[in-house]
């Protein structure tokens, strides 16, 4: 891979600013040519703009070549029990996603779709963050909120082939097995 983020001394972890200006830039490299897009994050809310920022960020760069934008899908997941206002139904906080979603969907052309988990015995428990592509795969174990002034900062691990590749499969349902 050839992105600048990931070329210096060939490393595989990147330490990137908590601020929205460096998720950005970060993620112009990774989300260029990407056709799909899953946002991990179990702390992820409509309500926090500080958990919003990043998939601003990723709708504006997602698809942006040289020769114009192209369309994607952007898949966000997030933990149900972590939705604020607490005690309201999912259907609530879906309709919350959607009224802050509409208008990225509107202006970059990117469908969205929002999955909030729940805790299922003996299913896959969401816990960590990861920015997963048709193409690439981080784990930002820091988070993906970010703000506009942060000191903070995280790494960004770039995952091997085969992780992504699983990981991709827990989160976008386009890339599932019929068998599954």
């Amino acid at each position: 891979m050839k992105a600048p983020l990931w070329i210096e001394s060939r490393s595989r972890t990147a330490t990137v600013k908590r601020t929205i200006t460096d998720y950005r830039n970060a993620l112009v490299s990774t989300l260029r040519y990407a056709k799909s897009l899953a946002l991990v994050d179990p702390y992820f809310n409509s309500y926090e703009p500080r958990f919003f920022n990043i998939i601003a960020a990723s709708s504006d760069v997602m698809g942006q070549r040289s020769y114009g934008r192209t369309q994607g899908r952007i898949y966000i997941h997030a933990k149900f029990e972590n939705q604020k206002p607490q005690g309201q139904t999912v259907n609530y906080y879906l309709n919350e996603w959607k009224t802050k979603i509409e208008p990225l969907a509107k202006t970059y052309g990117h469908h969205f779709k929002v999955f909030l988990w729940d805790n299922v015995p003996g299913k896959e428990v969401l816990h960590d963050r990861y920015i997963l592509t048709d193409q690439i795969g981080v784990l930002v174990p820091g988070g993906l909120d970010c703000s506009f002034a942060s000191n903070a900062t995280t790494e960004w691990a770039l995952l091997d082939e085969i992780t992504r590749s699983f990981r991709i499969s827990n989160y976008d349902p386009a890339t599932r097995s019929v068998s599954e």
